[in-house]
């Protein structure tokens, strides 16, 4: 328990190290996306909760995370096409906004992760 979460900590200390060397916090960060991720995945593990009151409710979080995440994913991608029409510098537009995109599915497995070394 005590070696899982050093590994937890280590690994969010990396990460935060890889935004911050990496240069722009800004594209490592999305509010709508974090919220997005964890309120899909508390919504779900408190449905699952009343339903199944055995349930291992941090392991079934971590899942919804992931899931979560990828839900995340395809609703930025639908609203980046959706912008592809009204944006007159793709050059600058597309690759932030792709940047952005994926960080629903980071957050997602983050969480995963995370919860899955705290309940081991």
């Amino acid at each position: 328990m005590i070696l899982s979460t050093i590994m937890v900590i280590g690994s969010i200390f990396l990460m935060l190290f890889g935004i911050i060397i990496g240069g722009d916090i800004g594209l490592s960060f999305n509010l709508p996306a974090a919220v997005l991720v964890i309120g899909l995945a508390s919504l779900s593990t408190i449905g699952a909760k009343a339903v199944k009151t055995d349930l291992d409710s941090l392991q079934y979080f971590g899942e919804s995370a992931a899931r979560a995440g990828w839900i995340a994913f395809f609703i930025g991608l639908v609203m980046t096409s959706g912008l592809l029409q009204n944006e007159a510098n793709l050059i600058e537009f597309l690759p932030r906004a792709i940047s952005i995109i994926f960080l629903g599915p980071l957050y997602g497995y983050v969480l995963t992760f995370s919860n899955k070394n705290f309940v081991t």
